[in-house]
């Protein structure tokens, strides 16, 4: 289908242009993921940090087939003869049991159902030393006993592993998501997938449903580099292993291809760090800081209109070179688009003094760039119009959660990826993200993504500007949920103010 807005390129027209196009939410993002994994001819590889194989098929093609769920997808494409490989996250066994038990169960549910498919659950190998095991120490005997009272002990020979010797914390994970078939066709962005994730655009369901992101489909050379950067990311997890996660047989290295030139408009941009040892250790040290080095170099150089939508906005750093660039281009208006605030304090009800102090930094940094741009900011978030009958609220109507991670700079150049701009995606997690310079492919995406919040605009409505995005999260603000226009509303600063603690103990990078 294409999309014409405000008069500009269509989205086909943009996917012709760089052999690249945009996938807003799950309804685009999961039929396409489908259709790349049953369009792999002899290799697909898979990079998610939660993919629950009982995850239901959307695409038209996996149900001609008679398939149903993703075990089903993927015991099809492996039986037919490709090599299916996924690297699946693995998460901390006490601070994050539930998704720990969770991978696990995703990793054995997959092995069953494909037993040709290579499985290999990986967490990032950064472990905390003995001098900050033992200042966490209260919480981590807090965590234990949970574990113990809920009778799983046993549940994992990781859980068993540090109930019976010493407890091993993992500050840092595998974030990325990504996927490639046969090295020339790759979808990178921001979704996972399970039946948490999946939301179509008009996001009509209860808050705690909804699940806005974007990813992007590229066919063509690109995919040689995510390709690259996965076989790296898979041999890592496989020099780096505890002695109670076992490598399964089936399981070996990879030949990692001589890096490919990327001398097109498409560039493969990662975050990747390594473990440091020593009794004060904490976080992993940085290796590769693309994707912050992508932003901090399109922030220095726009010119007209930056935006972003972003589930944290938390690196100080970023929040200086936007205002600096503010500073510098007088006529520089920037939007962006949050959540109301993040998935653990909405729907988990996390009240702790990590949760208030991402918050602070969070503020802190939106307080930097307000400074900075004035009325040439908008920071709004979403909820949709009518009357909410969800379990999350926000000014009388169900939030709609912003996932996604898109920058998109003078309608010249984008970032799509799994990182978001906050110290633990730029600097300690595995992430991985694409840049696209192509003017067509940048104006399709940002048109989209205006007309997916804003709806249509008047005639000479120039939704590049915050004003624009300003008096239209004010005046839905201002109106009943069943009459507003549209989804924006006003970032809620206050009530962020109010719950925010700005408690730097603990390093940025975590947060």
């Amino acid at each position: 289908m294409e999309i014409a807005v405000h008069g500009h390129a269509t989205e086909g027209a943009a996917a012709e242009a760089c052999g690249a196009k945009a996938l807003i939410t799950a309804e685009e993002g999961f039929p396409a993921l489908e259709r790349l994994a049953l369009g792999a001819k002899e290799e697909l590889l898979l990079s998610f940090r939660i993919f629950d194989p009982e995850t239901r098929l959307r695409s038209d093609e996996a149900r001609a087939l008679g398939l149903d769920r993703w075990r089903d997808l993927v015991a099809h494409v492996s039986d037919s003869g490709v090599d299916v490989k996924l690297l699946l996250t693995d998460f901390d066994p006490i601070f994050a049991t539930d998704l720990h038990i969770d991978a696990w169960h995703a990793a054995e549910g997959f092995k069953k159902a494909a037993p040709k498919m290579r499985v290999l659950l990986h967490h990032h190998p950064a472990r905390i030393g003995p001098v900050w095991r033992l200042m966490l120490a209260p919480k981590i005997r807090s965590c234990i006993r949970a574990i113990q009272e809920d009778g799983r002990t046993e549940a994992t020979p990781a859980i068993k592993g540090c109930l019976t010797g010493t407890a091993r914390i993992y500050p840092a994970t595998l974030h990325q998501k990504l996927a490639v078939a046969d090295g020339d066709h790759m979808i990178i962005g921001g979704l996972d997938v399970d039946e948490r994730r999946y939301d179509t655009q008009d996001h009509d369901q209860p808050s705690e449903e909804t699940w806005h992101d974007c990813a992007v489909d590229i066919t063509g050379e690109s995919a040689k580099a995510g390709r690259r950067h996965f076989i790296k990311t898979w041999n890592a997890a496989i020099a780096l292993r505890d002695d109670f996660d076992p490598l399964p047989d089936n399981v070996t290295p990879m030949d990692v291809p001589p890096r490919v030139p990327e001398t097109g408009p498409i560039r493969v941009l990662r975050t990747v760090s390594q473990p440091v040892a020593g009794p004060a250790a904490f976080g992993p040290v940085n290796a590769h800081a693309e994707i912050e080095a992508a932003h901090l170099e399109l922030f220095a150089k726009a010119e007209r209109f930056i935006y972003i939508e972003t589930q944290f906005f938390r690196h100080f750093g970023l929040a200086e070179a936007l205002a600096k660039a503010a500073e510098r281009a007088p006529d520089l208006q920037c939007v962006m688009v949050l959540p109301v605030a993040p998935e653990r304090i909405l729907f988990d009800k996390n009240r702790g003094v990590d949760a208030r102090h991402a918050q602070g930094l969070q503020i802190r940094c939106i307080d930097r760039i307000r400074k900075a741009f004035g009325d040439r900011l908008a920071v709004v978030v979403p909820a949709r119009p009518g009357n909410g009958n969800g379990d999350v609220l926000y000014r009388g109507a169900d939030i709609v959660y912003v996932h996604a991670k898109v920058t998109v700079v003078d309608d010249a150049h984008a970032i799509i990826g799994s990182a978001n701009l906050n110290g633990r995606s730029m600097r300690w997690d595995t992430e991985a993200s694409v840049q696209i310079d192509d003017a067509r492919f940048a104006r399709n995406l940002r048109d989209r993504l205006i007309e997916h919040w804003l709806g249509d605009t008047d005639a000479g409505i120039d939704p590049s500007r915050a004003a624009i995005w300003t008096d239209r999260a004010k005046a839905n603000a201002d109106r009943k949920p069943d009459v507003r226009q549209d989804f924006i509303l006003p970032y809620p600063t206050a009530r962020t103010r109010a719950f925010s603690l700005y408690a730097p103990v603990l390093p940025a990078e975590m947060f």
